[in-house]
């Protein structure tokens, strides 16, 4: 049975079905498939027979759920940064296992990975060198309180990572064709310590404006954070399946 999706975004964008997949569920993935054949279109600009073929089969892939005890991250009118971070990893982690991924998450609580920020930073990629990951995503909250219309996700590279900057421009491309609330670009990142540190895939998504009161209550909402989540996930099977083909 297919259920409708909510609309977000100011533009109103196209409706997707939230599905939650238990790890290891081949039934949910099955079902899925079924539901996207029953669409007959793309998804993210993910063509049918990308989303069918084993892309994800095998990938090492670190989801990074950004801040975490006692860095609470950007803060709201009434949110953490750290927890919208941590639920919208959890959901993608589902979707990429289910998928067939080798999938690590950085952190599975509220916890920190270290007393400072500079040793949390080198333990986050230990921890990515470690699994042997082919894909590294970073997941954050943005805020401008100095200006509270800024809203909108915005994907992040390492200037002259070549497959970052692919993977960052598939994933923007993504967030903007089925969030439809976003018009910003991929763009190059000029001071972070994770994307410096890694030469793999890796990007960092800054999923909105805690600082804007409409795209706050949107990423403190679960269905939200799992329609991201869901965005994210096909926009990394595009990219695989890209990669794939070349």
């Amino acid at each position: 049975m297919r259920r409708r999706g909510r609309r977000y975004g100011r533009h109103g964008g196209r409706q997707l079905t939230v599905l939650r997949l238990p790890d290891g569920s081949i039934f949910f993935v099955l079902a899925l498939m079924f539901a996207m054949l029953l669409a007959g279109r793309s998804l993210a600009g993910l063509q049918m027979e990308h989303a069918l073929a084993p892309a994800m089969f095998g990938v090492s892939i670190v989801i990074d759920a950004g801040h975490g005890g006692w860095d609470p991250g950007m803060v709201g009118s009434s949110s953490e940064e750290k927890e919208i971070n941590l639920a919208v990893a959890k959901a993608l982690a589902e979707y990429c296992r289910a998928a067939g991924a080798a999938v690590s998450l950085t952190r599975e609580g509220d916890t920190a990975l270290a007393d400072s920020k500079r040793e949390d930073m080198e333990a986050r990629v230990t921890l990515c060198t470690a699994a042997e990951a082919d894909i590294f995503i970073s997941l954050h909250c943005n805020s401008y309180p100095a200006d509270s219309s800024q809203h909108g996700a915005q994907v992040f590279y390492r200037q002259g990572n070549t497959a970052g900057e692919t993977l960052a421009g598939i994933l923007q491309n993504a967030l903007q064709e089925e969030l439809a609330n976003t018009d910003r670009s991929a763009l190059p990142h000029s001071a972070s310590y994770l994307l410096e540190q890694l030469d793999i895939a890796a990007v960092i998504c800054e999923m909105g404006f805690l600082s804007h009161a409409e795209e706050e209550a949107l990423l403190v909402s679960s269905a939200y954070q799992w329609q991201l989540a869901w965005t994210l996930f096909c926009g990394l099977v595009d990219y695989l399946a890209q990669a794939g083909a070349a």
